[in-house]
């Protein structure tokens, strides 16, 4: 199909994960060993959290590398377009920014919505497996500051979670027409990554019920293969949140990911 009207965009890098099941090129396929990636290397360096990433190939138009985790196993392969000095510009977009609420001053005593109230129950006497999260007895204020050195930016969130790297975990208050438990969850990172987690609270349970916590969805990202699934969580989002359809990790991160990614341009830019 032709198109017609102006440039918006141009595909830029495809990132090709596990169990891709055509060859690259050079016989190379998702199932390469880290070691024989190493010994067909161009580059090898050690990246972000150890991650090793060795380019396969390069050439004017193209580069292909691999990444694998610090134990050897495969992350992905990310064919990217070399810049090109021809390149035509890219026009931005007219998206509308989000328009945001002005909320109240966070109370010191408000208290967290009932289904919080039972997961914190539930950490301190079961905790929340294998997840780089802890939840607060209380909303915290203070943390948003930290971040964007703009304390009106806290009238914005309601902190209630902290990551191990520092960051923490709140309510995005961006529906003034909607209760706490029905806003987004985002996780401001302590090293910098920011991102949205979960769409309200009930999909934030049934993210941690999959074994997957903030700070690896937001840091990491899918796939989650190597999560421990805690289904007591999710009977907490039954009983408190009422039913909701199973849906994977991925599948959560991806809807929040769509609906609420402009949380990086608020904070950095808007905020910052």
């Amino acid at each position: 199909m032709n198109g017609h009207g102006p440039l918006l965009g141009y595909l830029t890098s495809i990132e090709i994960e596990d169990g891709y099941p055509l060859p690259l090129r050079d016989g190379i396929t998702a199932a390469l060993p880290e070691p024989e990636a190493r010994a067909r290397a161009l580059q090898s360096t050690v990246a972000e959290y150890g991650n090793l990433v060795h380019i396969l190939h390069r050439d004017e138009r193209s580069t292909l590398e691999a990444r694998y985790h610090d134990d050897g196993a495969f992350i992905w392969f990310r064919l990217a377009q070399n810049q090109r000095p021809d390149a035509p510009a890219v026009p931005q977009a007219a998206i509308p920014a989000r328009s945001i609420p002005d909320p109240p001053e966070p109370d010191p005593d408000e208290p967290f919505p009932p289904a919080l109230t039972a997961l914190n129950r539930h950490q301190h006497a079961s905790g929340l497996g294998d997840v780089d999260f802890e939840l607060l007895d209380a909303f915290s204020a203070g943390a948003v500051t930290g971040w964007t050195d703009d304390p009106e930016a806290e009238r914005e969130f309601r902190v209630f979670g902290v990551t191990g790297d520092g960051g923490s975990v709140a309510f995005w208050l961006v529906h003034p027409d909607r209760p706490m438990e029905e806003q987004p969850v985002v996780c401001l990172g302590g090293e910098g990554d920011v991102g949205p987690v979960a769409s309200d609270l009930c999909d934030l349970l049934h993210l941690l019920a999959a074994g997957v916590g903030p700070f690896e969805a937001v840091t990491y990202g899918p796939p989650f293969d190597d999560a421990v699934p805690n289904p007591a969580i999710a009977d907490i989002a039954t009983a408190h949140l009422g039913p909701r359809d199973t849906r994977t990790a991925e599948a959560i991160l991806a809807d929040a990911t769509n609906r609420y990614s402009d949380i990086k341009d608020r904070l950095r830019s808007s905020l910052g």
